[in-house]
C-alpha cells in the first residue's frame, strides 16, 4: 500500500502538481496511523491493516506474528515526502520511528535480519536476505539520505555499513562456473546459496 499507492499517487503529484494526488495520498496515509498505536511502546506498524474503519491489526502466522524489516522499513520516503508537503510532522515522526527502532541494534555481520519483534524490538532471526522480506529497506536508507539532501549522514552510514556486512558476508560464487551471487545469511560462516531475484 504504501510504496505502489501512496507513492503512485505522490509520483503522480510530483510531475503534475495536481493538489489532487496529495490530497489522496494524505487521505490514505492518514487512515493507517492507527496501525502504528496498536504497539505504543514501539510504535512498529500492523502489518495487515483494514481502511473499512474496522481498524484491524495483525502480524502474519507465518512470520509467528513477527514484523518484516521490509515493510517497517520502507515507508520513510512516502511519510516524510507527505510531512514536507502536508506540514504534518506526525507524518514524519511515525516514520523516523523505524528508523530509530534499528539504529544501533546488535545486529549479525553489520547487516538486519528479516524479522523484528513488534513488541520487544528484538531481532526473530538471524536470517539476513538482500531479496523479499529486506530489499527495500536497504534502499531507503540511501534514498533517505538522497531525500534529505544529504543532511542525515546516519542514513548514508547504516547503508554503507550494510553493504559492507554483504560484501564480507554474503557474496559467494557458483561451482564450476564461478558466478558471483549474493547468498542469504543464516549466522556466521552459514549461507542459503541461493540468490533472490529482488537481490539485484
Amino acid at each position: 500500500t504504501v510504496i505502489r499507492i501512496i507513492g503512485g499517487l505522490l509520483s503522480a503529484f510530483e510531475l503534475s502538481r495536481e493538489a489532487v494526488f496529495l490530497r489522496k495520498a494524505e487521505e490514505l496515509a492518514g487512515l493507517m496511523m492507527y496501525s502504528f498505536k496498536a504497539n505504543p511502546e514501539t510504535g512498529v506498524p500492523c502489518t495487515t491493516i483494514s481502511l473499512d474503519g474496522s481498524r484491524r491489526c495483525t502480524f502474519p502466522t507465518w512470520t509467528q506474528r513477527n514484523a518484516i524489516l521490509a515493510e517497517f522499513g520502507t515507508i520513510q520516503l512516502e511519510f516524510k515526502y507527505l510531512a514536507h508537503h502536508t506540514g504534518r510532522k506526525e507524518f514524519w515522526e511515525v516514520a523516523e520511528r523505524q528508523i530509530r527502532n534499528v539504529r544501533g541494534r546488535t545486529q549479525p555481520a553489520g547487516l538486519y535480519p528479516n524479522f523484528m519483534s513488534p513488541k520487544t524490538l528484538r531481532w526473530t532471526t538471524t536470517k539476513v536476505s538482500m531479496g523479499a522480506l529486506a530489499d527495500s529497506f536497504y534502499e531507503y536508507l540511501l534514498k533517505q539520505w538522497l531525500l534529505t539532501q544529504r543532511t542525515e549522514p546516519y542514513l548514508r552510514t547504516m547503508f554503507d555499513e550494510a553493504m559492507l556486512g554483504m560484501a564480507r558476508s554474503m557474496v559467494a560464487r557458483s561451482t564450476p562456473s564461478e558466478l558471483v551471487y549474493i547468498a542469504d545469511y543464516v549466522s556466521e560462516g552459514k549461507l542459503v546459496h541461493k540468490m533472490d531475484h529482488l537481490a539485484c
